[in-house]
């Protein structure tokens, strides 16, 4: 009970000695602890910098989550995030997971509206008396990523809102019809509406939005150019070359490249990092093909830069409108570290002008890899230059000028 009362002492001290910053919420679907990292962390901790306060609020979880997806990496982190409350870490960044006894699902009998706009009620503790309790009404900014959070816009009353779209959403397994309908209510009712790749414009503007923004995904360069690069432990028994992807193993990868390359080209290691949503199943075992699993953020770097060549293998022939909406964090991360990238070619890149070696089929990715270990393709300095322009501090900027920020 002590050591409770410290941390509520220590809320109300932060929320009096907050009043001088400006508040940004930020609800996307992930939790700030997991150990996957999308763009909604970049955006919370490039706040943070700039003095704001900032509070993450992931999607919620329940008891459901906990018998069904126990083997889900991403759920068992927002199952321990939720019993901790809000919490601020070294960042300066503060989050909380809430629990909920009826979530929304795409499984029945939770892919409702009624589940979708009224899951907050059920919550334990009281979400909404939570964070009216940490001083979180008419925040000067809030940001939704996901439509789960949606009811956020009444509840806290926000000086400024956008909803992010970062993929085609529609075209998601998981995505319900209720998401789909809130998400035309939500995208009309936001002072802004941001997407992340171009060809997403058509997407929003069919939801009639008043105002959007294509702002593209970016790079935390300070993290980049301060990390430990000491070779990794995995390395240690994976020769090189190496070829590395690092990132959600979703519908959207291409797994049966993955097998190609690995079975054309039996002298260049193939590193898989991160999670594994269930096609990672359908990998071929060879050992030319190493599978480690989600890493720290920490590690990210120094796997990179022990690195020969990035990949990036979408599969746009089985889920083109899911692929031709992603404009990749990896893309900037691999480039950043110097990294030739072999990626699949969708218009997305095309429109960065990104300087990668892009493959129109699955066949062409081992010729490609074999010439960017001969060190053809773009030179290591355009790509490093590409990638450094692409900061999340700049995002920033452009976000707030979007929103008219200096005049609110």
């Amino acid at each position: 009970m002590a050591t409770r009362s410290s941390q509520e002492a220590r809320a109300i001290s932060l929320e009096k000695a907050d009043r001088t910053r400006p508040t940004a919420v930020l609800a996307p679907t992930h939790g700030w602890s997991n150990t996957v990292r999308v763009s909604s962390h970049h955006l919370a901790a490039a706040l943070a910098k700039r003095d704001w306060r900032v509070v993450f609020l992931g999607t919620p979880v329940s008891p459901w989550h906990a018998l069904l997806r126990r083997s889900d990496l991403a759920v068992r982190e927002k199952l321990t995030a939720s019993r901790l409350g809000l919490v601020e870490d070294r960042t300066g960044v503060s989050s909380y997971v809430p629990m909920t006894l009826f979530p929304h699902t795409y499984r029945w009998p939770f892919d409702s509206a009624f589940s979708l706009r009224r899951w907050q009620h059920f919550t334990i503790p009281n979400l909404k008396r939570q964070l009216l309790t940490h001083g979180l009404d008419q925040p000067e900014l809030l940001i939704v990523d996901n439509v789960v959070m949606a009811w956020l816009i009444d509840a806290l009353r926000p000086k400024n809102s956008i909803y992010r779209i970062t993929d085609h959403y529609a075209s998601f397994s998981t995505t319900t019809a209720a998401m789909q309908a809130e998400e035309r209510n939500l995208a009309p009712r936001v002072d802004l509406v941001v997407h992340t790749a171009e060809s997403l414009r058509s997407y929003v503007e069919d939801l009639r939005p008043k105002k959007s923004l294509c702002l593209n995904h970016a790079v935390d360069v300070d993290f980049f150019d301060n990390a430990d690069l000491h070779l990794p432990s995995a390395y240690q028994t994976i020769p090189e070359p190496r070829a590395i992807f690092v990132g959600v193993i979703g519908e959207w990868f291409d797994v049966e490249a993955v097998n190609f390359m690995a079975e054309r080209l039996p002298k260049v290691q193939f590193v898989i990092v991160g999670p594994d949503q269930g096609p990672g199943r359908r990998l071929l075992e060879r050992s030319n093909l190493h599978c480690l699993g989600p890493k720290p953020r920490s590690q990210v770097p120094a796997l990179l830069n022990y690195a020969q060549v990035g990949l990036i293998p979408f599969d746009r022939v089985g889920k083109p409108d899911l692929v031709d909406g992603i404009n990749p964090l990896k893309l900037y991360e691999y480039l950043l570290c110097g990294l030739p990238v072999v990626t699949t070619s969708w218009p997305e890149l095309d429109r960065l002008g990104a300087p990668v070696m892009a493959c129109n089929e699955a066949a062409d990715f081992p010729d490609a890899i074999e010439q960017a270990l001969a060190g053809l393709g773009p030179d290591r300095r355009v790509r490093e230059a590409f990638a450094r322009k692409a900061d999340w501090q700049t995002r920033i900027d452009e976000m707030l000028a979007a929103l008219d920020w200096e005049r609110t």
